[in-house]
């Protein structure tokens, strides 16, 4: 997911800068069954966060169709279950070093 998100400055700014409302909804990458399948993993956009303007919560998941067969495994036996939270901050900037530092700290989230 970092590799393709880095690459592409509009990707980061879904991940960094995602708009507070939807909360639910996809936040990266797009609904698209050709990445879902490869990428496996999607973040959804979760709730404001209390007594933090501006903070998001953004809760990773795995796709269900996923090629890596570990992954659609763990999703047949809970599509809607969440691997890993995180907060961020909508206003930071879009930046290489932002990217890194959330996928770090949702890397250190996840619960299997």
């Amino acid at each position: 997911m970092y590799a393709r998100a880095s690459a592409s400055v509009s990707a980061r700014q879904r991940i960094l800068n995602p708009f507070a409302e939807g909360a639910g909804s996809r936040v990266y990458p797009p609904t698209n069954s050709r990445l879902e399948k490869s990428i496996g993993l999607r973040l959804d956009k979760g709730e404001k966060v209390h007594n933090k303007p501006g903070f998001l919560r953004l809760k990773l998941q795995i796709n269900k169709g996923a090629d890596d067969p570990t992954l659609r495994k763990l999703a047949n036996e809970d599509s809607h279950r969440v691997i890993a939270t995180i907060d961020i901050d909508t206003n930071q900037e879009a930046n290489e070093e932002n990217l890194v530092k959330f996928f770090g700290d949702i890397e250190g989230n996840v619960t299997l």
